[in-house]
């Protein structure tokens, strides 16, 4: 099977790779020719992600192949051709399974394996700095729409910002945040289930509660060992060359916070190398909205073929991991 609509020829190539129980299938997808190439690992976002992203990842690979970049992604646990189960994972977890692909990227004879970095979306910011520190030969980073607080606090932030921009009124919208903290207070104390199950049924009439959502069992257990860390403490852990992107009308996370708290401990931890763009008029997903909301969001994923990213992202992104694979010596020989 094609994952892309080619604009030009390029190599698609099934692997496997292990990381501990688990047996991960991806792909990857490459130009033509020997190579070696610099690669690109996929760190997917929250949610079931199969190799595709939801069908956002092709045409970004489609661009990487276009600048001579390899792209690697693959199934999460338990989902498409992989085994195990996400929602039995922590962060640390997700990170280990990142490294265990890294691993095999640099193995690859078409991969050259000093230029291999990552790419990651929202949920990822939690996973990419923990990846950066056990894994120092990290050669590159591009960061998307990622919080810098603990997914507690994004999700508040979410439920505040979200409800408004599909249309909630100041009362609702206020409704879901009380709702939504007092749940997530009941969850780091490690209330029963059953406790939130009771809470849960004490709203499910409102007209909001599909927004904040129903948590069973799982992802209740889920969401406990992982919504309370934040992220901060390893940021410096990220000392290869850095490039943050975010969406000016992103209602998921906040995006002035996370710009400054990247600039601020990348700075003090001496990274130079970071280039931070917030960029006009698009999502957290980096489609052009109007609102910024979850509403809009959903078509713009769902439509088919799915909506096309703004060319200033694509052609930002493809740019820079060419110049900081093509113009600067190895680092890690230094």
């Amino acid at each position: 099977m094609s994952w892309i609509s080619r604009r030009q020829p390029n190599v698609e190539e099934s692997i496997r790779f292990h990381n501990r129980a688990e047996s991960l299938t991806g792909i990857l997808y490459r130009p033509l020719g020997t190579g070696p190439f610099p690669a690109v690992a996929f760190v997917a976002g929250s949610g079931p992600s199969a190799r595709d992203g939801y069908s956002s990842l092709p045409p970004i690979w489609d661009v990487f192949a276009r600048y001579g970049i390899a792209s690697f992604a693959w199934d999460k646990p338990g989902v498409g051709e992989s085994s195990g189960d996400w929602r039995s994972q922590t962060n640390e977890d997700r990170a280990r399974e990142v490294v265990a692909a890294i691993a095999q990227l640099r193995q690859h004879p078409a991969i050259d394996g000093d230029k291999v970095g990552v790419w990651g979306i929202s949920q990822a910011g939690w996973v990419i700095p923990l990846v950066c520190s056990m894994d120092p030969c990290v050669d590159f980073v591009i960061a998307v729409s990622i919080p810098v607080g603990t997914g507690a606090q994004q999700e508040l932030y979410r439920v505040a910002h979200c409800l408004p921009a599909d249309g909630y009124s100041a009362g609702e919208t206020q409704k879901a945040v009380n709702f939504t903290s007092k749940r997530l207070t009941l969850m780091e104390q490690g209330v029963p289930y059953e406790r939130i199950v009771e809470l849960q049924r004490d709203v499910e009439g409102e007209s909001w509660f599909g927004e904040v959502g129903k948590l069973d069992e799982e992802n209740y257990r889920f969401l406990q060992a992982n919504a309370f860390v934040s992220p901060q403490p390893l940021l410096s852990s990220i000392r290869c060359p850095m490039l943050g992107i975010f969406g000016e009308r992103d209602t998921i996370i906040n995006v002035p916070e996370s710009v400054q708290v990247l600039e601020r401990v990348l700075h003090d931890a001496g990274n130079r190398d970071k280039t931070i763009r917030v960029l006009p008029g698009v999502d957290h997903v980096i489609f052009k909205s109007v609102t910024g909301g979850m509403r809009e969001l959903d078509r713009s994923f769902f439509q088919t073929p799915i909506k096309p990213y703004p060319p200033e992202y694509m052609e930002l992104m493809g740019r820079w991991i060419r110049k900081c694979t093509s113009s600067r010596s190895d680092r890690h020989a230094q």
